[in-house]
Order: structure tokens, then C-alpha cells, then sequence
């Protein structure tokens, strides 16, 4: 802090302004910025000294001290207490303003992080589950043309065993076989497609994960800030 009073008695009133009158004040500027409050310092220090020297002058020539120089520095060292007060209630007022605008910020971002969560739900929910669904039927229906195949070529064995009825009976079986087998061929070519296209999306898909992952990092984040702050 200044010292206001560097070799001389800090106990002698100075028409009321000793270091003990204006140490409230002072002690009031350490909350302020370091440009700021260098001025101010300096300001007060200059003034201080002109105190002080006007007071030595007026003990060693007491006969023509310059009483009225020494009222103007009064009086304008009141002036500069009286603004310092006012500089620090502005001071508490911005710092109010600005504590309201951090919460709101703060509010819009919880706000912004629910709806990303929501969004990453979404995906995983619906287009994960759609997926699942067009693996499964593209291998039920795999799996059943191999069985189609297996029962054709065992008709087709019977075909040279039995009677001519038996032969015409069994190749009407393996005709309508045949024709499922067409049908599920085609529809395992078209879950194939659609499987390739959600295979293809991987990347696409990676990135959200990733997206995520950056997402949920920057909340831990967040979350130690708002913790420095409480």
C-alpha cells in the first residue's frame, strides 16, 4: 500500500488528513485493475507529498505558510477520496452486471448441451435400432435360402427313386421351392443394399461418436469452471 507519510509521524494531524483517514480508502483500490490503480496511486502519492511538504514548509516558516495553497489541497484531497468512493461503487455495480451475464451464459449452454443429448439419444434409439433390424432380416433370410437349397437338392435326389406321380407331385414342390427360393434371393439382395448403405455411413457415424466424446469432455469442463466460480 502507499506510504503516505515515508519520514514523517504518521500520528501528526494534518487539519484531519493522516494516513489513518485515508487508509480506508486505499485499502478500498485493491480490487481494482493494475493500470487503474496505478494512476490512482500515483495521483494520491503526488498529492500526499504536496501535503506534506506544504506542512514541513509551514513548521519551519510559520510566518509565511501559504495557508491558503494548503486549504486548496485540502480540499481537493476530499475531491479525489469522494471519486475513489464513487470509482469503487461503479466498480460493484459492473461486477454485478457481469456476474449476470456469466449465469446466463451458463444457462444457455446447459440449455444447448441438453439438446445435443437429446440428439445423440435420438440417433442411438432410432437409426441405431433400424440398423440392428436390416442385419437380422438380411441374415434370417440368408440363412433360409441355404435351406431352400438344401431342400431342392434333395427333392431333385427323390426325383430318380420314385413312381411318375411321386416325380410329378415332387417337381411341382421343387418348382414352388424354386420360386420362393427367387423371392427371398431377391429380397436378401435388397437387405444386402441396405446394409452396404448403413456400412457405408460408418465414418459418418464414427464422427457423431467422436462428436460425443468432445461434447461430454467439454461438460467436465464446464462443470470445473462452474465449480471455481461457486
Amino acid at each position: 500500500m502507499i506510504e503516505l507519510l515515508a519520514g514523517h509521524d504518521s500520528r501528526k494531524d494534518l487539519d484531519g488528513f493522516t494516513l489513518e483517514h485515508l487508509q480506508p480508502h486505499l485499502d478500498a483500490l485493491e480490487g481494482f485493475s493494475q493500470p487503474m490503480y496505478k494512476v490512482i496511486e500515483d495521483t494520491i502519492s503526488a498529492r500526499a507529498a504536496d501535503i506534506v511538504t506544504l506542512h514541513r514548509n509551514t513548521l519551519l516558516q510559520p510566518d509565511t505558510a501559504p495557508a491558503e495553497a494548503l486549504k486548496g489541497v485540502r480540499a481537493d484531497t476530499r475531491e479525489k477520496v469522494a471519486a475513489l468512493d464513487r470509482i469503487q461503487e461503479e466498480a460493484l455495480l459492473h461486477d454485478l452486471a457481469i456476474q449476470q451475464e456469466v449465469r446466463s451464459l451458463f444457462d444457455t449452454l446447459q440449455k444447448t448441451i441438453l439438446v445435443l443429448w437429446e440428439i445423440v439419444l435420438e440417433f442411438r434409439i432410432r437409426h441405431q435400432f433400424e440398423h440392428n433390424t436390416t442385419f437380422q432380416e438380411y441374415f434370417a433370410s440368408f440363412s433360409e435360402s441355404i435351406l431352400l437349397k438344401l431342400e431342392i437338392l434333395r427333392v431333385t435326389l427323390q426325383d430318380t427313386v420314385y413312381d411318375q406321380e411321386a416325380v410329378q407331385k415332387l417337381s411341382a414342390l421343387r418348382d414352388a421351392l424354386e420360386s420362393k427360393e427367387k423371392q427371398l434371393q431377391v429380397q436378401t439382395t435388397q437387405n444386402a443394399a441396405l446394409l452396404n448403405q448403413y456400412q457405408s455411413a460408418g465414418p459418418e457415424f464414427n464422427m457423431i461418436v467422436d462428436a460425443y466424446a468432445d461434447l461430454m469432455q467439454r461438460i467436465d469442463i464446464v462443470e470445473d469452471d462452474l465449480r471455481r466460480l461457486a
